[in-house]
């Protein structure tokens, strides 16, 4: 009997230790993304719905999912706390309810400083307490200029320390600028 119980106790233990060390890491303020495969035969943007509820100590946060694309839905969440987080998908399409997993979020790490919030009124600061400096730049008519001149643009903005970019979307009428934009769903992508 002593000899059944002992190898149930370092079954178990084996099985918790192997579980730990397979459990995805995020980094505090990354993002976490759980993608869920279904293939469903309606609008999978308009008639689905899914969400999850990620759960951590005391906090509970419930996120939306969104269809994107190719049978995959997404659910995407930024943990705010240190420890095991664990979720369950809510959806109304059975398939895709009650899925449930756990993750560990870790410490942040290097340039991961967190969201920026407000700080005494008129100041900013990161997640962590790091002083935020806002610093940026303009870019109106960026959408109606050539492909080449925004990639030439955006390459220029990743190597100018900027960490801000205010943009116009609706048309102006300048005389550098005499075309209509693009469809702004080809800007989508870039946005997000």
């Amino acid at each position: 009997m002593k000899n059944i119980l002992a190898i149930i106790v370092l079954n178990f233990l084996l099985f918790s230790i192997s579980k730990s060390q397979t459990m995805k890491k995020e980094e505090q303020w990354d993002r976490f993304e759980l993608p869920v495969h279904y293939t469903y035969e309606g609008n999978s943007f308009t008639d689905v719905n899914i969400s999850a509820t990620f759960k951590n100590k005391d906090t509970s946060i419930v996120v939306s999912g969104f269809y994107d694309g190719e049978n995959i839905f997404r659910i995407r969440f930024m943990p705010i706390e240190t420890g095991i987080w664990n979720y369950a998908t809510s959806s109304n399409i059975p398939e895709l309810n009650n899925k449930k997993g756990a993750f560990e979020c870790i410490s942040a790490a290097g340039n991961n400083h967190g969201m920026v919030k407000v700080s005494d009124t008129n100041n900013f600061k990161y997640a962590d307490g790091k002083q935020y400096y806002s610093f940026g730049t303009t870019a109106y008519a960026w959408i109606h200029m050539s492909d080449g001149l925004q990639e030439i643009t955006l390459n220029t903005l990743k190597h100018s320390g900027f960490n801000k970019v205010r943009m116009c979307v609706f048309p102006k009428n300048y005389d550098l600028v005499k075309t209509n934009p693009k469809e702004l769903s080809d800007y989508i992508s870039f946005v997000i």
